[in-house]
């Protein structure tokens, strides 16, 4: 199984671009710290920038390339 390793504190991607463009009551932002880990789901690229999907308790959350290493351990 490969592994995304947070390599930054760092906030889902996804989560911030939905906070601060369409604001809903109960949302909030998954917030990950240096050495965290996630099943990877895919990789993805868009205008913006390149990402890491990865499974969380919350569900899905989208980390900056910039911010993460994959482990294939």
């Amino acid at each position: 199984m490969t592994q995304i390793v947070i390599t930054q504190d760092c906030e889902c991607e996804r989560d911030k671009h939905e906070i601060t463009k369409y604001p809903r009551p109960g949302l909030t932002v998954q917030s990950f710290k240096v050495g965290e880990k996630l099943e990877l789901v895919e990789e993805w690229s868009n205008f913006y920038g390149d990402y890491y999907r990865g499974r969380t308790e919350k569900g899905i959350a989208d980390i900056s390339i910039d911010n993460a290493t994959l482990n294939d351990d």
